[in-house]
């Protein structure tokens, strides 16, 4: 039986399938093998020539499961307070500054930013959640699940 290869899936992480509409399976290499885990009946299987669609696998984009984070009630009200003050958006550049911007900022060699117009602001709060190799911004509102 033929196995497929998929690149820059790390072993043990979480993924979802980007272009799947029907939402139904989580993925994790384990021992070097693609598995699929069906969110509904909790069945796992491993994915190979046979048992699968193979052109839908190939035009798979996967994407890494975020656990859920937990924040404490301070890093709640101060992400809340910024969005009324009109930032939505929130990042860590590289030197590990944590700030907000009004608009979505862009990302270049060291850090977060915006075109002309826009403002941020430094936050004296720490995010763990937060990292540099994060490759978009966080849109805060849809991180606090209020959109």
């Amino acid at each position: 039986m033929a196995r497929l290869k998929f690149t820059g899936l790390e072993e043990g992480k979480k993924y979802e399938d980007k272009n799947n509409k029907y939402d139904t399976y989580l993925y994790q290499i384990k021992n070097g093998e693609l598995i699929a885990m069906s969110k509904w009946s909790g069945l796992v299987e491993k994915v190979h020539f046979g048992n699968w669609d193979i052109d839908s696998m190939l035009e798979a984009e996967f994407v890494e499961v975020k656990s859920k984070i937990k924040l404490t009630e301070t890093q709640r009200d101060i992400l809340k307070g910024k969005i009324a003050e009109g930032y939505n958006w929130i990042a860590r550049d590289k030197d590990d500054d944590i700030n907000f911007y009004t608009e979505n900022p862009s990302k270049d060699d060291a850090e977060w930013w915006m075109e002309l117009g826009g403002e941020y602001a430094k936050s004296r709060m720490e995010f763990d959640f937060l990292s540099w190799e994060d490759e978009e911004p966080t849109n805060i509102k849809e991180f606090l699940g209020e959109e």
